[in-house]
C-alpha cells in the first residue's frame, strides 16, 4: 500500500528575529486548514439531515495563564497569583478538527468571541456550508443578523430565558413556531453606535422557527425542555433531527478536556505571552495534524485502518488503554515540542529541515498512535454497548 504523503503548509516569510509572531503562526493554521477544506471535502463527514452541510460548534473555556503582566492591564480577576485567560475555538463536532482559536481574558464576553469566529468562516470558508449550534449564553441578535443573510450558514441557538422571551412564551414544551418578524429601536439599542449595523438589523424581516423540544422529565414530574432558535426549517429537518445533532456538541466538551488535561496544555513553558500563545498554536496544529487523518483512514476507500492490523490483539490492546492513552500523549507532546521549535527558528534555512522533521514525525509516529488509539476506543465503547 503506498504512503499517504502529507501535505506540507507555506510557512510565511520570517519578520526578524525571534520567530514567527503569533499573529503569523494564527495565519498559518488559517491557511492550513482553509487548504485541508478544499482538498478532502468529498472525505469529510458532514450533517446526515442536511447535505453537504459540516456541523459546527462554538465553545470556550477558562485557563490559568502564567503572565503577570495582564491581557487587559485593567483587568483584576487573579487565580492563586496567576492571571486566568479564556480560549474560545470553533469544532467541526463530525470530523474533530480546530477550525479557529481566539484567546483573551478572563473578561472576554462570549457574544464577542462569536461574533470574530463567525468573521473567521466568511473570511476563511467563505464556501463552506455549514450548521453553527450554540449553548445558552451565545446568542446575539448580531450573530442571528448575520448568519440568517448567509445562504451557506444555519444556526442552532439554545436560548436562555430572556433572549427573545416574546416568542418563547407563545410556546409550550413540545411546540414549535415558525415566526417572521421585524427587531425593534429598543431591541437593538446596544448597536447605536454601529449605525450601520444598526439600520441593517431594523431592516431586515427574519424568519425564525423557535421550539421547545422536550429532552426528559424533572423530578418533580414535569418534561425537561431546551428553548431554541433556528433558521432550519421543518421541511429541512425534524426536532428529534436538530436534538441528536446538537448533541454533537459533546465532542467539543470531550476535546476541550483532551487539550486541557491530556496534553496539559496549561503547563506552559514560560511566563511571556508569545511563548503561552506559540504553546497554544503549536497544539492546535497538531491536533489539526493527527484528528483529521485518523478520521480520514478510517474513511478512504479499500486502504485497511492501517497495515498489519489482524496481527493486533485487540483484547491485550483494551487491557492497557491507559498505557495507550499515554503513549499517545507522549507522541502528541513531541510533535507539539518539535512545532514550537519551528515557530521559533529565525533562520530560513533551517525552517525547510524543521517542518519536514515534523511532518515526518506526525506521518511516522503519531498517525499510528492515533489509530490505535481511536480503535481501541471504538472496540471500547462497542464491548461497553454489548455488556448494557
Amino acid at each position: 500500500m503506498a504512503k499517504r504523503k502529507i501535505k506540507k503548509s507555506v510557512l510565511p516569510p520570517k519578520q526578524g528575529k525571534g520567530g514567527l509572531e503569533p499573529i503569523e503562526m494564527y495565519s498559518l493554521n488559517l491557511m492550513t486548514l482553509k487548504g485541508m477544506y478544499q482538498e478532502f471535502d468529498s472525505v469529510l463527514e458532514k450533517s446526515s439531515f442536511l447535505p453537504g452541510f459540516f456541523q459546527l460548534g462554538v465553545d470556550c473555556t477558562q485557563f490559568t495563564i502564567p503572565y503577570m503582566q495582564k491581557l487587559n492591564p485593567t483587568l483584576e480577576n487573579e487565580r492563586d497569583g496567576s492571571i486566568v485567560g479564556k480560549v474560545s475555538w470553533i469544532f467541526d463536532l463530525k470530523n474533530n478538527i480546530l477550525l479557529d482559536c481566539g484567546v483573551g481574558d478572563f473578561d472576554y464576553d462570549v457574544p464577542r468571541q462569536t461574533m470574530e469566529h463567525i468573521n473567521i468562516l466568511d473570511k476563511y470558508y467563505q464556501e463552506v456550508k455549514a450548521v453553527l449550534e450554540f449553548d445558552h449564553g451565545y446568542f446575539s441578535l448580531e450573530a442571528m443578523h448575520v448568519l440568517s443573510l448567509d445562504q451557506n450558514k444555519r444556526f442552532v441557538f439554545r436560548l436562555d430565558e430572556k433572549n427573545l422571551e416574546e416568542f418563547q412564551n407563545q410556546l409550550k414544551p413540545g411546540e414549535e413556531k415558525v415566526v417572521q418578524f421585524q427587531l425593534t429601536v429598543a431591541q437593538t439599542r446596544e448597536y447605536r453606535d454601529n449605525r450601520k449595523l444598526r439600520n441593517e438589523m431594523l431592516s431586515t424581516t427574519y424568519k425564525i422557527r423557535f421550539a421547545k423540544p422536550i429532552i426528559g422529565v424533572n423530578p418533580d414530574g414535569s418534561p425537561k425542555y431546551v428553548a431554541i432558535a433556528t433558521n432550519i426549517f421543518p421541511k429541512e429537518a425534524t426536532l428529534a433531527e436538530l436534538i441528536n445533532a446538537y448533541r454533537d456538541r459533546w465532542n467539543a466538551e470531550t476535546s476541550y478536556d483532551y487539550l486541557k488535561n491530556d496534553l496539559m496544555i496549561e503547563q506552559f513553558y514560560g511566563n511571556d505571552l508569545k511563548v503561552i500563545l506559540r504553546q497554544i498554536y503549536a497544539a492546535w496544529q497538531v491536533f489539526n495534524s493527527i484528528i483529521p487523518m485518523a478520521s480520514r483512514a478510517r474513511k478512504l476507500p479499500n486502504e485497511p485502518l492501517f497495515e498489519n492490523g489482524d496481527d493486533i490483539n485487540w483484547e491485550d490492546m483494551v487491557n492497557r488503554i491507559d498505557e495507550v492513552e499515554d503513549e499517545y500523549s507522549t507522541v502528541f507532546k513531541k510533535c507539539t515540542n518539535n512545532y514550537i521549535k519551528l515557530f521559533c527558528e529565525d533562520d530560513p534555512i533551517k525552517i525547510p529541515r524543521l517542518l519536514d522533521q515534523t511532518l515526518e514525525k506526525v506521518e511516522n509516529e503519531l498517525l499510528p498512535a492515533a489509530l490505535i488509539r481511536e480503535s481501541v476506543k471504538q472496540e471500547v465503547e462497542s464491548r461497553r454497548s454489548d455488556n448494557i
